[in-house]
């Protein structure tokens, strides 16, 4: 009996330091919602200036994207972290071809990324 308990004890200790993780756990990023954007020149990176401007009061519409140019672009994959209004981010996304929106006031892309952009930048 007492080398059954030393040998369940002996097991116990052992599996608890096997499951310790070892050194810093990845962590998991999701281009879409990223909130905190690290350090890096996205101009240098062809990322595209843009805000967030809210045109839910148009019929069929959301939360949009201004270029600078005021062009705008509506995304089909706009994360709710970044639905505010007037919110400057910096953004990569493809065109879609051969799909219409309801909305009808910017051409309709998929953001690949997308970053908080400070106002000043």
């Amino acid at each position: 009996m007492k080398n059954i308990i030393g040998l369940l004890t002996i097991i116990f200790v052992l599996l608890s330091f096997s499951c310790t993780p070892k050194g810093k756990p990845k962590s998991i990023s999701n281009p879409q919602t990223d909130i905190i954007a690290p350090q890096k020149d996205y101009e240098k990176e062809k990322y595209v200036k843009a805000t967030v401007i809210d045109m839910r009061e148009l019929d069929g519409c959301t939360y949009l994207l201004k270029l600078n140019d005021n062009s705008r672009l509506e995304p089909d994959n706009l994360g709710i972290n970044f639905q505010k209004n007037n919110l400057p981010v910096w953004i990569k996304f493809n065109y879609r071809k051969g799909v219409a929106s309801i909305c009808m006031s910017g051409r309709m892309v998929t953001l690949t990324h997308i970053a908080l952009r400070k106002s000043d930048e």
